[in-house]
């Protein structure tokens, strides 16, 4: 029978070296990582790897670096223009890379829905800006930043 589902996919974040280094950086966890390390190598491939018959309508990603008390936050805004550099001590092109995908306000309050349904405490935020654990992976993964993206906390 035919589906027009498409897949889960857990993918690690990375690091930020993943898309400003030329040359390996050595990043505890990771090892030596650079343009060129093989998860980066293999983040760039992941769409046509999976052979999706169409892009995605959306992309709703859960990301470990947004942590929330007593209930899920859900980004909610139509278009994402700032990002969060929840990090440091990287050169200054980490500071201006720029990945701004829409927005999927129904994505995110059909989730919110559905999470409530289930009995989680959910609410949308209108604030939140991605984090290293939304745009590393999506602009390797998606660099045109032209699927929707809703996050999670």
């Amino acid at each position: 029978m035919p589906t027009n589902d498409f897949p889960v996919v857990f993918v690690t974040h990375g690091t930020v070296a993943m898309m400003i280094s030329d040359s390996p950086v050595k990043v505890p966890i990771f090892g030596e990582v650079s343009r060129n390390c093989p998860l980066a190598l293999w983040l760039r491939q992941l769409s046509k790897q999976l052979a999706l018959p169409s892009l995605p309508k959306a992309i709703l990603i859960i990301t470990a670096h947004w942590e929330t008390a007593n209930s899920v936050h859900i980004t909610a805004q139509e278009k994402h223009t700032e990002l969060f550099y929840d990090y440091g001590g990287f050169p200054k092109e980490a500071y201006e890379i720029q990945y701004k995908p829409p927005g999927d306000i129904n994505l995110s309050k059909r989730v919110k829905t559905l999470l409530e349904q289930n009995g989680i405490s959910a609410k949308l935020d209108e604030k939140r800006n991605f984090d290293h654990g939304v745009f590393v992976p999506l602009k390797l993964i998606y660099p045109d930043a032209n699927i929707p993206v809703v996050a999670l906390s």
